[in-house]
């Protein structure tokens, strides 16, 4: 299903009430822009894995490299050929599915005793030591 939003703040609204598979938004909009909305997006847990597509008439290499650097998976700029954003969409999609699934395996395997009964680590036993007491926490302040 695709739903539709005129402005940053009900693109917004829109992702809270039902998290989309996949967001494409414009840079430029009423009330909130793009940049905005990506940025209010990548604070919510479920907005991390959301692949998020710029598709915006401003091509500047700044608007650009902002659109990625707030977190943007891909920016397509306008004037653009319809086949390529679907081919961007299914691209992002995929990439989801595959760390989904990638996510839910790690989750599924049985946790058998510690971490520490896993494979040992190529580390040397001076290295393993501060290793796992890193992981537990402890530093050397």
């Amino acid at each position: 299903m695709v739903r539709n939003a005129i402005s940053g703040i009900e693109g917004f609204n829109s992702f809270v009430q039902d998290t989309p598979d996949l967001i494409v938004s414009d840079v430029v909009m009423p009330e909130m822009n793009g940049f905005e909305l990506c940025t209010k997006v990548r604070a919510t847990d479920a907005g991390q894995l959301v692949p998020f597509i710029f598709l915006s008439g401003r091509c500047d290499l700044e608007d650009r490299i902002q659109g990625h650097t707030i977190g943007a998976d891909d920016y397509l700029v306008k004037p653009f050929h319809p086949r390529e954003l679907i081919a961007k969409i299914e691209a992002q999609l995929a990439r989801a599915h595959r760390i989904r699934t990638e996510i839910q395996k790690a989750l599924q395997q049985p946790s058998a005793g510690s971490v520490k009964d896993k494979k040992p680590l190529p580390l040397t036993p001076a290295e393993e030591k501060v290793f796992w007491e890193v992981i537990q926490g402890y530093t050397n302040k």
